[in-house]
C-alpha cells in the first residue's frame, strides 16, 4: 500500500496488485465538486451527501492482450489507516453518460480497453465519507 499524497504526481509507475504487467501513474487527485454533475438524480450508486474522489491516472499494459478497464476498476482499492476500505464506483451516470464523465476522463476507463504497450489516462471515481481522510492504495511496489 502506497499513500495517494505520497504518490500523486512523482511521475513513477507501479504496478496493479493481482496484474504486475499493468503499470499506472496517478497523476492527481481531488474531490470532485458534485455540483459540476449534470442530472444529478440519474445517480444510481451515489449518494449525494457523500464525497467524490477522483483519481486521475495513466496506464500502460505489458500483457500480450488487451486489458478490460472492468478488471482494473475491480481490483482497485483504497483504504484508510484504521483499514477501511473503498472500491471505485461503476455509476452509470456518472461514469459513463453524464458531461463530466467525458470532461474528466471517467469514461475512458468505464468499460473500455487497453491495448498493449498503449498509454490511456483517464480517471477512476471513488463514493468516500467526508470524514475520509490519509487514504492509500492498493499497489504492488
Amino acid at each position: 500500500m502506497k499513500k495517494i499524497k505520497e504518490i500523486s504526481g512523482n511521475g513513477k509507475f507501479y504496478s496493479f496488485k493481482g496484474r504486475e504487467d499493468v503499470k499506472f501513474r496517478l497523476n492527481d487527485f481531488y474531490l470532485l465538486d458534485k455540483k459540476r454533475i449534470d442530472k444529478p438524480e440519474a445517480l444510481k450508486d451515489i449518494q449525494m451527501e457523500n464525497s467524490i474522489l477522483i483519481l486521475n491516472m495513466s496506464i500502460v499494459s505489458f500483457e500480450k492482450a488487451p486489458v478490460e478497464t472492468f478488471y482494473l476498476r475491480e481490483g482497485l482499492e483504497l483504504r484508510e489507516d484504521a483499514g477501511f476500505v473503498y472500491k471505485a464506483t461503476n455509476d452509470g451516470h456518472l461514469c459513463c453518460s453524464s458531461k463530466i464523465a467525458g470532461k474528466i476522463g471517467l469514461r475512458k476507463f468505464f468499460a473500455n480497453t487497453i491495448n498493449p504497450k498503449v498509454i490511456k489516462t483517464g480517471a477512476f471515481a471513488f463514493e468516500i465519507p467526508r470524514s475520509c481522510d490519509d487514504l492509500s492504495i492498493n499497489v504492488v511496489v
